[in-house]
């Protein structure tokens, strides 16, 4: 990504496609005309055209976002969201997490039934506030409607990189979990509150070592 207001995509491919100016009109008067094959491939065509338009604007949104979450704030998505959408186009293909590692989370998840929630993997993020970001998280919303549509009981858990990784940090996907991966919020402040539980259930249980010793 690079800093520029350009919106040079945007302008040559509404300088070079016509289908936009042409294929609305087409398809009404094919189909007021009865010629229904007609106006579905003009339907078509328009439908290929708005598609590359909307690419040649992301393109130009990329041009001029520092990193992804100026993008996602334009598109009005999660940071992650938009990498994933969207990194094929930019020119820095550097993941969230890379970008701002003091936004940076990994996150496990696992079915209630099958996996061990370890004190390694940190928080439930349903004790996390409603409006906290990594609810709109990709990973977390594709697993949550997963779970809901296969009336599945499952958990996600939230930590820190790092410093509260233990030997249980490292789950294979698909035996010990569903899937463990990285992440960000929005802003570092919403790690305020993860970072202070984090430190509190190491303390306890460094409290409970020390009493089994």
């Amino acid at each position: 990504m690079t800093a520029t207001d350009s919106a040079a995509a945007t302008a040559a491919f509404l300088a070079r496609d016509q289908v936009l100016a042409t294929a609305f009109s087409q398809a009404a008067t094919a189909a007021s005309g009865g010629d229904l094959a007609a106006a579905r491939s003009q339907a078509d065509k328009l439908q290929q055209a708005v598609s590359q338009l909307r690419e040649a604007i992301v393109r130009d949104e990329l041009a001029g976002a520092g990193d992804w979450w100026q993008l996602a704030a334009k598109l009005g998505v999660h940071p992650q969201q938009a990498y994933e959408d969207w990194s094929d186009l930019a020119a820095d293909r550097t993941p969230p997490a890379a970008q701002r590692p003091d936004c940076a989370v990994v996150l496990t998840a696992g079915l209630a039934a099958a996996h061990d929630p370890h004190t390694e993997y940190g928080i439930d993020i349903d004790d996390l506030d409603a409006s906290h970001s990594l609810h709109a998280e990709p990973g977390v919303q594709r697993i949550r409607q997963a779970a809901e549509r296969l009336a599945d009981d499952i958990w996600i858990y939230v930590t820190l990189p790092g410093d509260f990784e233990g030997a249980e940090g490292d789950p294979v996907a698909g035996e010990d979990v569903i899937e463990q991966w990285t992440s960000v919020v929005i802003t570092p402040d919403e790690l305020t509150w993860l970072r202070q539980m984090l430190a509190l259930n190491a303390s306890e249980d460094e409290r409970w070592a020390e009493l089994d010793e």
